[in-house]
């Protein structure tokens, strides 16, 4: 047995460390109340993407789908998972400021675009190739919103 977790477990996963992220975007709005809206949409979005992996999960279980293992690394999730919750207790610190959450989230979303996670579900139903899509587009449409709030937070300065 090599410790990896089955399917469910992979997509429970995945869906927990979309929810924590938003947690810690929600933590932001409420820290950067001059970012407020910008964090809590991102927030929401975050949720947004943890239910439709448990969605694809259902579609999986009935068979319209499945999970590659074998591209997925569950330890570097849960090390993910261990970071993010430690910056969400690190935001109210004095040395936090909008441009090191800002850094911060570019790194996350980064980082979720380079592990490629959404990459290991497959399937040829609708639903289970427009979830992966969409969970993949809403990575990279959160790493340009965060980027172009950079841009615009270094240019007011």
């Amino acid at each position: 047995m090599t410790g990896q977790p089955g399917e469910a477990g992979i997509v429970s996963l995945l869906a927990e460390h979309e929810h924590v992220i938003g947690r810690l975007y929600r933590t932001y709005a409420n820290r950067f109340p001059e970012h407020e809206e910008f964090w809590s949409r991102l927030a929401d979005e975050e949720d947004q993407h943890a239910s439709w992996l448990r969605r694809l999960l259902v579609r999986v279980e009935e068979g319209l789908g499945c999970v590659r293992p074998d591209k997925f690394d569950p330890t570097k999730v849960k090390n993910s998972l261990a970071r993010i919750e430690r910056m969400i207790e690190e935001v109210d610190e004095p040395k936090s400021s909008p441009t090191d959450a800002l850094n911060t989230a570019l790194v996350i979303e980064e980082s979720l675009l380079e592990a490629e996670y959404f990459e290991i579900f497959e399937g040829t139903a609708a639903e289970v190739v427009q979830v992966q899509y969409c969970l993949a587009d809403a990575a990279r449409d959160h790493y340009n919103r965060i980027q172009e709030m950079t841009s615009s937070s270094r240019a007011s300065s």
